[in-house]
């Protein structure tokens, strides 16, 4: 059994496969765990007067957001820090994922078995019971949505319901018992409760980008409208502050991206940002400025925003080319936490 591979299509698999490596010590799990069904893909579904055919620009970058968060998380799986420059650039690309649009509607869906290969590949060195659990543990919280779970304590037992009733072999006490000893598995590791703050935090983009919709679905993780905006107001009131930066920076990784470009810079004090430049917004020789700095590896100065809540960065805003002749950094907005 040790050699051969295991395939697991359903939750009701994914939790059988869990508790036996928990509760079986002489179990040994394959050294090969595949996913199909509902369980290789994260499907994320959107309804409302603006989703019949396209998807508004604010969704699409609520798209972008959550793939970086997605790369966060991986980060801190595989090296224990959070930060996308640790990535390499076959980590990148095999851990983008590439959604479809089912046609007729806003479905959207996304295979997600390269990037759990990927993270598996990292885990080579750890034991197969270890390795089997933080898998099925990485796979719960993309596929069926449970991280979403987290986007706001107020509708934490909503969305843990809507994901359990997709469990069908056990009844609802036992599949609560089940769903506390996998939320206390994650707690217990860091690395895991790190991937799961990063995809919460980027459910919470998805909302945020589709704040107009009537419903939105990420895995079995279900938002009615109400909810959504409230989600949204909680978001807008805790917006720690935001600050206007005007400073020297070095260019760690620059990728164009259809008519935007996406730039990671590193600032002095060692923290790196990425932002979306949109292309028809920027004088071609001041975006000519920007990629010569990343091939010479030279500073170059820059102005940008960051909205900060708290130890985290919601997101990063390019102004232009930095000038010489203003102060470095300026507060433009500060409201207080909630």
């Amino acid at each position: 059994m040790q050699n051969q591979a295991l395939t697991l299509s359903t939750l009701d698999d994914l939790l059988v496969q869990l508790r036996r490596i928990m509760e079986e010590p002489d179990y040994h799990p394959p050294e090969k765990i595949d996913f199909s069904g509902d369980l290789s893909r994260i499907r994320l579904y959107f309804k409302g007067e603006n989703y019949k055919n396209s998807l508004p620009s604010s969704c699409i970058k609520g798209l972008w957001e959550y793939q970086q968060s997605l790369y966060r998380g991986a980060a801190s799986l595989l090296y224990g820090s959070d930060r996308i420059t640790r990535l390499t650039k076959d980590d990148l690309k095999n851990l983008e994922l590439v959604f479809k649009v089912s046609e007729g509607s806003i479905d959207l869906t996304a295979l997600i078995t390269g990037f759990v290969g990927s993270i598996a590949e990292g885990f080579k060195t750890m034991d197969s019971k270890d390795k089997s659990r933080t898998i099925i543990l990485v796979v719960a919280l993309m596929a069926t949505g449970w991280a979403a779970v987290n986007i706001h304590e107020t509708y934490q037992k909503t969305q843990q319901a809507n994901i359990e009733a997709h469990v069908k072999a056990v009844d609802q006490q036992e599949r609560s018992r089940q769903f506390e000893v996998m939320a206390g598995l994650v707690k217990q590791n860091e690395q895991l409760q790190s991937f799961s703050h990063h995809l919460a935090e980027g459910g919470r983009a998805i909302i945020k980008g589709a704040g107009d919709a009537e419903q939105v679905k990420i895995g079995y993780a279900q938002f009615e409208k109400d909810e959504i905006q409230e989600i949204n107001q909680r978001s807008s009131r805790s917006q720690a502050n935001a600050q206007v930066y005007n400073e020297k920076v070095k260019i760690i990784r620059i990728e164009p991206k259809g008519s935007l470009t996406r730039v990671t810079f590193s600032r002095n004090d060692g923290e790196e940002l990425t932002a979306l430049i949109e292309d028809e917004q920027v004088d071609n020789q001041d975006l000519e400025v920007i990629w010569e700095a990343a091939r010479s590896r030279t500073h170059v100065r820059l102005q940008f925003s960051v909205t900060r809540a708290g130890d985290s960065v919601r997101g990063t805003q390019f102004i232009g080319l930095g000038i010489d002749d203003v102060p470095p950094e300026s507060v433009v907005a500060r409201n207080k936490m909630d």
